[in-house]
């Protein structure tokens, strides 16, 4: 049974739903003057690549879920994980769906069916995600699902707060202002060549696990040795400090 209150790593990648965004939703813009001039076209084609970025102008094109109990399930497009009930047997099953029928399938009892119940409380827990841009992921999850004409359960994404960004957990504001993410993973012992958070689903899931159990946000690792074998860069040791370059000294105040 799943637990009162499940929580899940994840990591999804979407990618434009078409190629090109019918002319009809694009608006008209004016070239812009001033220190950063831009040209009517260039404007355009900015607002286009926003556009595919979000749930109407995007699909979930990979999603990875890793539960820390030692589940975990990989979706990608081409091969179903979970069809659901009535699905033509000769389409494609899109991401999207699979993970919002894979959810429900195995945790549909841990949050709300729809705001009423919701808001009676009558529901036995709910899930906290982390992953990085965990709150992009409900959104896509549940527009999307919707329009496809099968809407996610509530408490998977309307009704969801409980999601907390790994990206910002690991390196929270005022650092974030003058930091990269790069740099806090290698000085926590956590980077792995070449991550950047979005271009792979299952890398993205698993450098949340490694984040989430860094921080002590969870703490059991039993059944996590698949995703913990590879171990990320180490951090470089401390240059020894010379008579004509001292080491720095901490500041008071």
């Amino acid at each position: 049974m799943a637990n009162r209150f499940q929580i899940l790593c994840i990591g999804y990648q979407t990618k434009p739903l078409t190629a090109d965004v019918p002319a009809e939703f694009v608006p008209k813009f004016e070239p812009k003057s001033g220190k950063n001039p831009k040209t009517s076209d260039e404007l355009q084609a900015e607002w286009v690549a926003e556009f595919q970025q979000t749930p109407y102008g995007a699909t979930m094109s990979r999603c990875m879920i890793i539960d820390p109990a030692g589940v975990a399930q990989e979706f990608t497009e081409g091969k179903a994980v979970y069809r659901p009930k009535g699905f033509p047997k000769d389409q494609d099953v899109p991401v999207v769906l699979q993970v919002a029928g894979w959810l429900e399938k195995t945790y549909g009892k841990t949050v709300a069916n729809d705001l009423a119940q919701q808001l009676s409380g009558d529901n036995t827990g709910g899930l906290m995600l982390l992953g990085f841009n965990p709150r992009g992921f409900v959104k896509q999850l549940g527009i999307e699902a919707a329009r496809l004409g099968s809407p996610a359960k509530l408490g998977f994404w309307f009704a969801n707060s409980d999601y907390k960004d790994m990206g910002n957990a690991i390196l929270p504001e005022p650092y974030s202002r003058s930091y990269e993410l790069e740099l806090a993973l290698k000085a926590c012992g956590l980077y792995k060549p070449g991550f950047v958070p979005g271009l792979d689903a299952r890398t993205d899931a698993v450098m949340s696990l490694r984040i989430a159990l860094f921080l002590g946000l969870l703490r059991n690792k039993d059944g996590l040795d698949e995703f913990l074998a590879e171990e990320p860069e180490q951090p470089a040791e401390p240059v020894a400090a010379t008579e004509s370059e001292p080491a720095a000294q901490e500041v008071a105040g």
